[in-house]
C-alpha cells in the first residue's frame, strides 16, 4: 500500500473515531426534560394551599418518609428522606406564592443525575378547576431509564396530591 492511500485511510479512521466520540459525548451531556400537566377539580388556591410549601412533599409523595427545611448561607434547603432511608438534598431556587410557583434543584442524592431543575406551577383553568404544570430538566448517562423512573415518581406524587386535596376537601366540609 502506498503512503498516499495509508494517509487517506488514516484520515478516514481518525475522522470516524472523532465523530463517534463527539456523538457519544453529546448524548451523555444532552439535557433531558419531563413535562407533565395535570388538571385538578379544585380551584388553584386550594391546590396551592395543599402543595405550595417546600416540604409539603411529605404530605403527597407516598415514597417520602420525612422532610426537613433549613436555611443556609446560600439558600433554603430541604432534606427529603425516602422510605428506603436514602436522602436527597434539594435547594429552593425560586418561590412565588402570588404566582403559585416554585423551583428547586437537587444538590445531592443517590441518583446518577446532574443539573436537575424542577419547576412546579399551579394555574387556574375554567370553572373551579386548576392545572399543575411540572417541568423538569436534568442530565444523566442513564437518561432513558432515569426519565422513566422519574416520570413514574412524579405520577405517584400527582396521585398523592389528588388524594391530599380530596381529604382536605372532605375535612373542610365536616
Amino acid at each position: 500500500m502506498n503512503i498516499r492511500k495509508r494517509e487517506t485511510i488514516k484520515r478516514i479512521l481518525i475522522g470516524a473515531f472523532l465523530t463517534s466520540v463527539s456523538i457519544f459525548s453529546h448524548a451523555v451531556n444532552e439535557k433531558q426534560s419531563i413535562n407533565i400537566e395535570h388538571e385538578f377539580n379544585y380551584p388553584a388556591n386550594e391546590v396551592w394551599d395543599g402543595i405550595g410549601t417546600f416540604c409539603s412533599i411529605k404530605l403527597w409523595q407516598s415514597l417520602v418518609q420525612d422532610c426537613l427545611v433549613t436555611e443556609k448561607e446560600d439558600g433554603i434547603y430541604r432534606f427529603v428522606t425516602m422510605k428506603d432511608k436514602t436522602v436527597f438534598t434539594e435547594r429552593l431556587e425560586s418561590y412565588s406564592a402570588k404566582n403559585k410557583t416554585f423551583s428547586y434543584s437537587i444538590k445531592y442524592g443517590p441518583v446518577d443525575l446532574e443539573n436537575y431543575m424542577s419547576i412546579l406551577k399551579v394555574v387556574p383553568t375554567q370553572g373551579n378547576k386548576s392545572k399543575l404544570i411540572w417541568n423538569v430538566t436534568f442530565e444523566s448517562e442513564k437518561e432513558s431509564k432515569l426519565k422513566s423512573v422519574l416520570t413514574d415518581l412524579f405520577r405517584n406524587g400527582i396521585n398523592g396530591m389528588d388524594e391530599l386535596l380530596k381529604n382536605n376537601k372532605m375535612e373542610s366540609e365536616t
